[in-house]
């Protein structure tokens, strides 16, 4: 195994992002890249980058953008012909959890970790499932996978809050990166992850013309919640508009002058409670 790593002096130029970098972890400010630098030019470089034999950076991409900043045209590296051979899975699995340990990644990052943790997991249980069903014939079920457990422990936050980070990797890239960088709230991010694409197109849009993020947002989202209020809260109010009527007309309704107006407004109840009534009793067949 040890044969298989050796540190070499690569040149800077030759070296490529593992194409997943980009997807998982968001680009260092340019603040923070020149106080990287600034270390590497005082303490020099730490530790070696890791890379696959095709000179794909597996581990150290801010520290060699840091290199480039000073100037610098090769860099230590250790080369991982070991991780190359245990595939895409081992290669992504091993970078995320150095990623973890090494670097200070934000909650949406480490979501993003999570997941994708879970995602190799799950890819190696089915392929057992696969293996030893193709060996003895038997089908034996896949265990669910618990997202939100995994998220939770890494984030180290309650099951409500996992939620809430799930639903905003559902949403846009550039939301996404809203959020990170402080310009969205989560509840308000997640909630556009709920919107039409019509709508989160919208809010793209409007994010790259440089609006405000939170108050383009809360346009549509504040919008959507109302809406989704009233549907919720009109049955019940109609529900309550119509007891507190008929206790109010109880034992008086002979005293009641009844307009030609009223009888159209009974009629299109009469209809409307006959609709609610063979609705529910559509819903009670069902049941049954």
């Amino acid at each position: 195994m040890k044969a298989q790593r050796r540190i070499v002096q690569v040149k800077i130029a030759n070296l490529k992002p593992h194409p997943l970098n980009g997807v998982l972890f968001r680009r260092p400010t340019e603040q923070q890249m020149e106080q990287r630098a600034e270390d590497i030019r005082l303490r020099g470089l730490q530790h070696p980058i890791e890379i696959l034999p095709d000179d794909t950076i597996i581990c150290g991409h801010c520290r060699v953008e840091a290199l480039k900043l000073l100037g610098h045209k090769t860099v230590a590296a250790i080369v991982r012909a070991d991780l190359a051979a245990k595939g895409e899975a081992g290669i992504l699995e091993y970078m995320i959890g150095d990623n973890l340990h090494r670097r200070h990644l934000g909650p949406l990052e480490r979501a993003r970790c999570a997941v994708s943790l879970l995602e190799i997991a799950g890819r190696r249980v089915r392929q057992r499932e696969e293996d030893d069903e193709s060996a003895d014939g038997e089908h034996r079920p896949r265990p669910d996978g618990r997202a939100r457990d995994v998220v939770g422990k890494i984030l180290i936050c309650d099951g409500r809050t996992v939620d809430r980070y799930l639903r905003v990797l559902k949403a846009p890239p550039e939301v996404q990166e809203a959020f990170d960088r402080g310009k969205l709230k989560l509840v308000t991010a997640g909630q556009i992850a709920s919107l039409t694409a019509e709508q989160q197109d919208e809010i793209v849009a409007a994010i790259r013309a440089g609006q405000s993020p939170q108050e383009v947002a809360d346009k549509y989202v504040q919008r959507q919640v109302a809406k989704k209020n009233g549907l919720h809260n009109a049955y019940p109010r109609f529900l309550r508009h119509v007891r507190t009527g008929m206790a109010n007309l109880a034992d008086r309704e002979e005293m009641a002058n009844v307009l030609p107006d009223h009888i159209e407004t009974f009629e299109a109840a009469i209809a409307m409670i006959q609709k609610l009534i063979q609705r529910g009793r559509d819903q009670l067949d069902d049941e049954e």
